[in-house]
C-alpha cells in the first residue's frame, strides 16, 4: 500500500489492485466523529436503559409502601373508633380492628420480603449494568488510543 498526501488529502494505493482511494482529512474527521458518536448513544441508550429499569422497580417499592401506610391509617381509624364506641357495639370494633391489624401484619411482612429483594436483586442487577458500561467505556477508549497511535504511526511514516 502506497500513502499519498497532496492538499490535506490522503489517498491509499492498493499494490493488488492497483485501486487508489481518496479521503480528505475532512472526511476522516468526519467518519472518526460518527463512529464515536454511534457508540456513544449506543452507550448512552444502555445507560439510560439501566437507570431508567431501576427507576421504575424503585417506583414499585414506593407504590408498595404507599399501600402498607393506608393500611397503617385504616388500623389508626379502627383503633380510634374502637375508643369512641359504645360497649354494645364493641365487639364489631374490636373486629374491624383485628382484621385492620391482620391486613397491615400481613401487608408489612410482603413489604419487607420485597425490599430486602429489591435491596439485594436490583441493586446488585444495577451495580453489574454500570460496571460493565464503564468496562465498554474504558475498552472503547483503549480501541480510540490504539487507532490514534495507529494513525499516528502510519502519518509519521509517511512524512
Amino acid at each position: 500500500v502506497l500513502y499519498h498526501m497532496t492538499h490535506h488529502m490522503t489517498c491509499v494505493t492498493s499494490h493488488d489492485t492497483h485501486h487508489m482511494t481518496c479521503v480528505t482529512s475532512n472526511d476522516m474527521h468526519h467518519m472518526t466523529q460518527e463512529y464515536s458518536h454511534a457508540a456513544s448513544l449506543d452507550s448512552m441508550t444502555t445507560i439510560g436503559f439501566t437507570f431508567d429499569l431501576y427507576h421504575k422497580y424503585h417506583e414499585q417499592v414506593k407504590e408498595m409502601l404507599f399501600r402498607r401506610l393506608s393500611k397503617v391509617q385504616l388500623l389508626t381509624i379502627a383503633s380510634q373508633q374502637l375508643e369512641k364506641t359504645r360497649p354494645d357495639k364493641r365487639p364489631i370494633a374490636e373486629k374491624a380492628k383485628e382484621d385492620a391489624q391482620k391486613t397491615l401484619d400481613r401487608v408489612s411482612a410482603t413489604a419487607k420480603d420485597e425490599y430486602v429483594h429489591f435491596q439485594h436483586e436490583y441493586t446488585n442487577q444495577m451495580r453489574m449494568r454500570l460496571q460493565a458500561y464503564v468496562e465498554a467505556q474504558v475498552t472503547h477508549c483503549k480501541r480510540s488510543l490504539e487507532n490514534i497511535n495507529k494513525l499516528k504511526s502510519d502519518l509519521e511514516a509517511i512524512l
